[in-house]
């Protein structure tokens, strides 16, 4: 997966279901059609790869984490049936 996704529309302040998208990290899902869909933002690292793994043993699909501070994809990993 490239690191060049085009994030600059996705990554902004909106509240989704109360949760607001620009906490530390936020985990996005890759569409069939290459770009992001926001999936939830949390706090720490460590909880986003947690986060990431269950997504990606209980889903098919590519995901990641984006580093809100950094500006860039910190992890990536592929989900079951991928």
């Amino acid at each position: 997966m490239e690191n060049s996704l085009p994030l600059a529309g996705a990554v902004t302040t909106n509240r989704i279901l109360g949760e607001v998208m620009d906490a530390k990290f936020d985990i996005f899902k890759k569409l069939p059609d290459g770009h992001p869909m926001w999936v939830k933002a949390v706090d720490g690292l460590e909880e986003a790869k947690n986060q990431l793994s269950r997504l990606a043993a209980s889903s098919p699909g590519e995901y990641f984490i984006y580093s809100v501070r950094q500006g860039c994809v910190v992890q990536e990993r592929m989900g079951v049936g991928a």
